[in-house]
């Protein structure tokens, strides 16, 4: 008997799916192992560059990331639709611990902003342009 369905993925553990392997087979997905969480440190504790031996690094943003963000920001989504010097800025003065750059070889290859707003403001109907 065959287990395979066609009913979407549920959760982290589903392995991918690509034209091979949308066909029903009799293999089982194993689960991924559950990662080690470690409580986080108040950010006085944390360090802002972070150590690593590996050519890619994930850090808290820095303002003399700003220029790099900047440029990052623009080859992904065009001058039009770039964030602004003064809006990263912004970002990191008010929020820095939700700035978060990946590095690779000491270049900025990547960059997650985010910023905290009432559950009120984020749970009401809205659209992106809000």
């Amino acid at each position: 008997m065959d287990d395979h369905t066609d009913a979407p993925s549920e959760g982290p553990t589903d392995a991918p799916r690509d034209s091979a392997s949308d066909a029903p087979s009799d293999a089982t997905a194993i689960p991924l192992a559950e990662p080690e969480v470690t409580p986080a440190s108040p950010p006085s504790a944390r360090p802002s560059k972070a150590v690593s031996k590996s050519k890619l690094t994930v850090r808290r943003a820095t303002p003399k990331d700003v220029s790099a963000m900047v440029d990052l920001s623009r080859r992904i989504y065009g001058p039009a639709n770039a964030h602004s010097a003064r809006m990263i800025r912004g970002q990191i003065n008010n929020f820095p611990d939700g700035q978060i750059v990946a590095e690779y070889e000491e270049k900025i290859v990547g960059h997650c902003a985010t910023f905290i707003i009432s559950g009120d403001v984020a749970l009401k109907p809205h659209t992106w342009r809000e």
